[in-house]
C-alpha cells in the first residue's frame, strides 16, 4: 500500500474557522524514492466533499503500442474521510502548488453542522470526566502504586479518605489579585498550608498527584539531596519532593508529587492512570506554565551530565489549543485506517489530533555562558527536566515534525512540532 497511499495534512484554524489542506505530490514525470507515498500531479483528480476528499489516480498500463494505438489506463481512487469536521466544498480558495511537491488550499469549516465544531477544540469536558473517573477509582478500593517501568512498589497499600481536585496551577497568583489592599491578613498561611495533604489524602492535579510523605516508601526517597524522586530499582523518574521554607536556612518536605504517567495502580484496563503517557505529561506541564498568555517561550534544560556543559532547548508555544487532521501513519499520530475491501477503491480516515503547536530549537551541548547570551534569554521561563525526560521531549517533537509537509516544518531558524494533549 506504500506506493498507493495518499497522505494529507490539514491544519485546523479555529480562530478563523478554516482548515489548510495539503496533499503531497511529486514532480511531474519524476519518481521520488524518498517519498513513494506522494502522487504524480499529472495523473490525479481531486474532488472535495463535505466529509473529506476523493483522490482519483489514472495509471497508464501498457504505454503506446507498436501500431500507434492509445495506451490503456486504469483508475484507482482513495477517499480520505475527515473525522469530526464538516467542510464547505464551495469555499475553496488559495489553491496553489508549492515547489511542485504540495497541493495546498484553504477550506472553510461548514456552519451547517455547527454543533460538532465546538467539540473539536473543547478539552474541558474530557478533562473533567477524566478527573472524575480518577477520583472515583482512587476512593473505591485500596490502591498501591507501582513504578510503571519495573512494577516495584512505591507506596503503601492505602485506602484514601479524601480524594480532592487541586485548583488551577496559578491559584496563588489569582488569590493575590482577589485579596488586595490587605483585606486578608493570613493569606500567606492559607496559600502554603491549604494544599498539604494529610496521611490519608490524595490531591489530584492535571498531570500529577500529591501524597503525604508517609505514604511513600522511604527507599525511593534517598535521592542524594536532589528533589527528583527516582525508582530505587530501575532509576525511572517518578516525581519530586515539594519543599517548604521553614523560616530558617532549612527546607522541610511538604509532600510528595508523583507524575501520573510514571506509575500504575494495576495491569491492564484497571490502571487508573492508563491514559497518561510521557507526551501527555510534557504537554500538560508546559500548559501549566503558560500563565494565560497566548505566546510563551521556555528554556528547557536537562540535568547536567558533566559539570561544564548541558543540553537545552528553546520552546516557543505558538498555539496551546491546536488541531490537526491527518492520515499520516505514525506511532504518535495513529491516523491511518485503510479499508481494503475494493482493490481499486480504498478509504482512509484522517483522524483529529488536538495538541500544542511548538517552535523549537535544540542545543545538545552548551555552557552556562553560551546559554546566557541566547537571543531573548531574559524573556524565557526556565524549566528543568531530568535528562531522560528532556530527550524524550526532543524525540517527540522531532517525530511530529517528520509527519508534517516539508513546507510547514520550518519557521526561520526554528523547527515546528506538536505535542498531543
Amino acid at each position: 500500500m506504500a506506493d498507493e497511499a495518499v497522505l494529507v495534512w490539514c491544519d485546523v484554524r479555529k480562530n478563523i474557522g478554516v482548515l489548510q489542506f495539503i496533499l503531497g505530490l511529486r514532480e511531474p514525470g519524476k519518481a521520488d524514492n524518498n517519498n513513494p507515498e506522494c502522487i504524480n500531479a499529472e495523473a490525479v483528480e481531486i474532488t472535495v466533499k463535505r466529509d473529506g476528499v476523493v483522490v482519483k489516480k489514472n495509471e497508464e498500463l501498457n504505454g503506446q503500442s507498436s501500431k500507434g494505438k492509445k495506451a490503456t489506463k486504469s483508475s484507482k481512487q482513495c477517499r480520505i474521510l475527515f473525522q469530526d469536521v464538516i467542510i464547505d466544498p464551495l469555499s475553496c480558495n488559495g489553491l496553489s502548488l508549492v515547489q511542485d511537491k504540495e497541493l495546498q488550499m484553504r477550506l472553510r469549516i461548514s456552519i451547517d453542522d455547527s454543533s460538532s465544531v465546538p467539540n473539536i477544540f473543547s478539552q474541558t469536558n474530557e478533562y473533567d470526566v477524566q478527573l472524575d473517573e480518577e477520583r472515583q477509582g482512587l476512593k473505591r478500593r485500596p490502591v498501591e502504586m507501582r513504578c510503571k517501568m519495573c512494577l516495584d512498589s512505591i507506596t503503601e497499600n492505602m485506602q484514601f479518605d479524601r480524594v480532592l481536585e487541586l485548583p488551577s496551577e496559578l491559584w496563588q497568583q489569582t488569590s493575590l489579585n482577589l485579596c488586595c489592599h490587605g483585606t486578608v491578613t493570613n493569606l500567606p498561611s492559607l496559600q502554603e498550608g491549604s494544599l498539604n495533604p494529610a496521611e490519608t489524602d490524595c490531591l489530584l492535579g492535571s498531570y500529577f498527584i500529591l501524597l503525604h510523605v508517609n505514604a511513600f516508601k522511604s527507599k525511593h526517597l534517598d535521592s542524594m539531596g536532589s528533589r527528583v524522586i527516582k525508582c530505587h530499582r530501575c532509576g525511572w523518574s517518578i516525581g519530586d519532593l515539594v519543599l517548604q521554607h521553614d523560616g530558617s536556612s532549612e527546607f522541610q518536605v511538604k509532600c510528595v508529587r508523583i507524575n501520573k504517567h510514571a506509575v500504575t495502580t494495576s495491569l491492564g484496563v484497571d490502571n487508573i492512570f492508563r491514559e497518561y503517557t510521557t507526551e501527555l505529561y510534557l504537554s500538560r506541564l508546559l500548559l501549566s506554565k503558560l500563565q494565560g498568555r497566548v505566546n510563551f517561550k521556555f528554556l528547557v534544560k536537562s540535568a547536567r551530565e558533566k559539570e561544564t556543559r548541558q543540553s537545552c532547548a528553546i520552546l516557543w508555544i505558538l498555539n496551546s489549543n491546536a488541531a490537526v487532521l491527518t492520515n499520516v501513519p505514525n506511532k504518535y499520530i495513529d491516523g491511518c485506517i485503510i479499508d481494503k475491501s475494493n482493490e481499486n477503491s480504498k478509504e482512509m480516515k484522517a483522524k483529529l489530533m488536538k495538541g500544542v503547536k511548538i517552535l523549537y530549537k535544540v542545543f545538545l551541548s552548551s555552557t552556562d555562558e553560551e546559554i546566557k547570551i541566547l537571543p531573548g534569554r531574559s524573556t524565557m521561563e526556565t524549566l528543568d527536566l531530568p535528562q531522560e525526560e528532556f530527550f524524550q521531549l526532543v524525540l517527540l517533537l522531532t517525530s511530529s515534525t517528520h509527519t508534517m509537509p516539508p513546507s510547514q516544518r520550518k519557521v526561520d531558524e526554528f523547527t515546528v512540532g506538536y505535542l498531543k494533549t
